[in-house]
């Protein structure tokens, strides 16, 4: 019996870890050749990063944001990613997608269309870079 549960407990692991793989979802695009992120997909990461986070807003921190380009939030976020994974896994995850929503910039690498594994991916504040949310597909 035992044995039974080990079977069940390894399905279930088995089948919740595949449906948690953001990169089977399909709020990603395919652009120029690579799968990137869109806008519905940033939110959803965002607000999932949210409900994960003791930060639930950026109000009150600042009057005005301190990332204000899709070029500053990118640059922040690859010295980040490369500071995590590595110079040569996040340059092969250019081009960049970059998307700011509620004050909040959601950053990812892109892959080739016809790759396996996956991008780095960053939520950070646009009013103080306080990072909520960082992970990497696999």
């Amino acid at each position: 019996m035992p044995n039974h549960f080990k079977i069940i407990a390894i399905c279930a692991f088995c089948i919740i870890g595949l449906s948690s793989n953001s990169y089977s979802q399909p709020r990603l695009s395919h652009k120029d050749g690579r799968v990137v992120s869109n806008e519905e997909y940033a939110r959803s990461i965002i607000k999932k990063a949210l409900a994960n986070s003791d930060c639930k807003s950026n109000k009150g921190f600042f009057s005005d944001t301190l990332v204000k380009s899709k070029a500053g939030a990118i640059k922040f976020a690859e010295k980040v990613a490369i500071n995590i994974y590595g110079k040569d896994q996040i340059n092969g995850e250019r081009p960049f997608d970059a998307f700011q929503i509620d004050g909040w910039w959601y950053v990812a690498g892109t892959l080739p269309e016809d790759s396996l594994g996956g991008v780095f991916e960053i939520v950070f504040s646009a009013m103080n870079y306080h990072i909520i949310y960082i992970a990497h597909g696999k």
